[in-house]
């Protein structure tokens, strides 16, 4: 049993041998539905635990392996370790306590300026309900805060925040932000703003995230800073850091990213004084650049730099006639493509079957073709390090160009279709899909999204067009599709077994709810059709937090609904429009779509991919063991 669940056990009296490691072997997952592995011990027992950790793979099967004889510590090592283990207990429960301080000042900043207006059910309520909704119009949140109630037993209890959060959510009252006078300041600092998001990831409650506080406390913790990365460390404040302790990581994150530009030739500096510095200064196709900081999940600094293409002169750089658009493929494509039937189908000169390989440029941008000599483009850039501002000549584009991704298709279309005499792949490009592209001699297809390949083919082939690619651009390593190796495509996960191949967004949608901030043990299931309750009748305006969560949402719900979980398209159109002003029936409506994606968390598209004796032509769409007609 768990460690801090010992001394219970010892005090009703449990058997002693729960209270101790012990070696069993693991005979299967104790349920269908449960994939905590069952164990045999050695005392003809089956347990199932959390605890249980699997031997090496080297050891044998079906057998006890010996213990090792225990390693004597002396008593000092055992106060050493409880006084570090207390230690840190210490400096955890302080860094929550700071969190959760600097999130209430946050929260309660503009009670004060936040007036309360009846809603337009505030009639439909409970009597009481009614009176104290009616009791606080007029108020502010603060003073509402301060004033009593009278309960339905004649009893009066204080108006609590969780009381006015009851008739905002139910449309007994409304608030909105009172214009503040004319030099009025603000109550809290970026520092304080910074600490509530991150409180909002950081601190998740065991409702938020059943999954994390069924864990012990040392994972819970672990999992608890994994997702605090997920959203909170993006363009991050180079002041903050490098007056701090990571200040080191991130001066070496912005020398590398310098270096990674001069290297590869994307820009050249120039001297301070001479002619092209003081053509630069005063020349229209000077382009201002922003210095991005991020904290990657898997605990590195990440620096980029960025033009501002906002403040780019189109026509100075670009000339009038040219063509931003660029194309990517259409999620259909990718649909087609890795599920495609009949994989161990057999050809001739080949061996195996057809594989699913994913293959990503590196620094894609700054692998496109140089400009012409007689572009002259310029870069300012300043150094996040020390504030000084320098001057470089573009030879190649870079991220953030409003013209980059329609030169990067340029130019790997062109290398894509040049013929094998002149050392290129040889692929003809669809004129339907333009993303797609063949060769037909080797029956290779590959999907293109920006720098994203998805490839289908014989194993030969894929790395025989690897090879090709890796002469001319710098790429990442592949990944190979295979029963034991599943990959990540632009977010949809795809795994195989034996016999037939997936597509499903269950990570993304795991994310989504994080991001969200969603309860997934409390998202119900809804009947279908849509009830007329949610259509548009509130048309007041929405505030600038709930926008941006809708916003955020109908962004999620887009990519869930275009890539695999098809059914939620008609869900996803029905919350998004129209999209001109967003009122205050909206979020209801997008609810929807993620309540179903959750609801359904397992659901996948999938297709046999082996000829039978019947060959599979249908696709289906929905959980592993789904059966229904209604799916295919």
């Amino acid at each position: 049993i768990p460690k801090d669940a010992r001394a219970g056990s010892r005090n009703r009296g449990d058997n002693p041998a729960a209270n101790r490691s012990e070696l069993a072997i693991a005979i299967g997952p104790r349920s269908q539905r449960d994939s905590l592995p069952l164990v045999l011990t050695s005392r003809n027992t089956t347990k199932s635990s959390r605890t249980t950790y699997l031997a090496p793979d080297d050891s044998p099967l079906g057998v006890l392996g010996v213990v090792p004889p225990p390693v004597p510590i002396s008593v000092a090592t055992h106060v050493d370790a409880a006084i570090a283990n207390v230690t840190e207990q210490v400096r955890h429960n302080q860094r929550v306590k700071d969190i959760q301080r600097a999130a209430t000042t946050m929260c309660t900043a503009h009670d004060a300026s936040i007036a309360l207006s009846a809603g337009p059910l505030i009639d439909r309520a409970k009597s009481h309900i009614s009176r104290r909704c009616k009791d606080v119009v007029g108020l502010n949140i603060s003073g509402a805060l301060h004033s009593m109630f009278s309960k339905p037993d004649g009893a009066t209890v204080p108006y609590r925040r969780a009381d006015l959060q009851w008739d905002l959510d139910h449309g007994y009252l409304l608030a909105a932000l009172a214009v503040p006078p004319a030099g009025t300041s603000e109550h809290y600092d970026s520092e304080c703003a910074q600490a509530a998001h991150l409180a909002c990831l950081a601190l998740p409650v065991p409702e938020l995230d059943p999954v994390t506080y069924a864990c012990p406390v040392g994972e819970q913790r672990a999992r608890i800073d994994l997702l605090s990365t997920i959203v909170a460390m993006t363009d991050l404040p180079w002041k903050a850091y490098l007056s701090g302790p990571e200040c080191d990581h991130v001066t070496a994150a912005w020398h590398r990213e310098h270096k990674a530009l001069l290297d590869l030739g994307a820009i050249v500096p120039l001297i301070p004084g001479s002619p092209d510095w003081e053509e630069a200064v005063k020349s229209k196709t000077t382009t201002p650049c922003r210095v991005l900081l991020d904290f990657k999940r898997d605990g590195t600094w990440k620096c980029r730099v960025v033009t501002r293409g906002d403040l780019e002169d189109k026509v100075a750089l670009d000339g009038p006639d040219f063509h931003y658009y660029s194309n990517v493929s259409r999620m259909s494509t990718v649909r087609c493509a890795a599920l495609r039937a009949s994989r161990d189908a057999p050809r001739l000169g080949r061996t195996g079957g057809r594989v699913i390989s994913t293959c990503d440029i590196a620094n894609a941008f700054l692998q496109t073709t140089p400009f012409p000599e007689n572009e002259r483009r310029f870069l300012k850039i300043r150094n996040p390090i020390d504030g000084t501002v320098t001057y470089y000549r573009q030879l190649i584009s870079v991220y953030g160009s409003c013209s980059a991704s329609a030169r990067w298709e340029t130019t790997f279309s062109s290398w894509l279709c040049s013929p094998e005499s002149e050392g290129g792949p040889g692929f003809v490009r669809g004129m339907n899909e333009p993303s797609a592209y063949y060769h037909p001699g080797r029956d290779l297809l590959m999907v293109l999204y920006t720098d994203d390949q998805l490839l289908d083919g014989y194993k030969e082939d894929v790395e025989w067009y690897y090879s090709l690619l890796r002469a001319r651009f710098k790429i990442k390593e592949p990944k190979w599709l295979s029963p034991n190796n599943p990959i990540d495509h632009l977010g949809v996960g795809i795994f195989m077994t034996e016999s037939h191949t997936y597509m499903t967004m269950q990570n993304y949608i795991r994310s989504m709810n994080v991001v969200l901030q969603r309860d997934p043990t409390k998202c119900l299931h809804r009947k279908s059709p849509i009830s007329h309750k949610h259509e548009i009748v509130d048309m007041t305006p929405l505030s600038h937090t709930k926008e941006a969560f809708f916003v955020r949402a109908l962004g999620m719900c887009s990519w869930i609904s275009a890539t695999v979980r098809l059914e939620l398209l008609f869900r996803f159109r029905h919350g998004g429009q129209p999209r001109t002003r967003v009122q205050a029936s909206f979020p209801t409506r997008i609810h929807r779509p993620c309540r179903r994606s959750t609801d359904n968390l397992v659901f996948q598209v999938h297709v046999r991919s082996i000829c039978g004796t019947q060959r599979a032509r249908r696709l289906c769409m929905g959980s592993p063991s789904c059966r229904s007609s209604r799916h295919r």
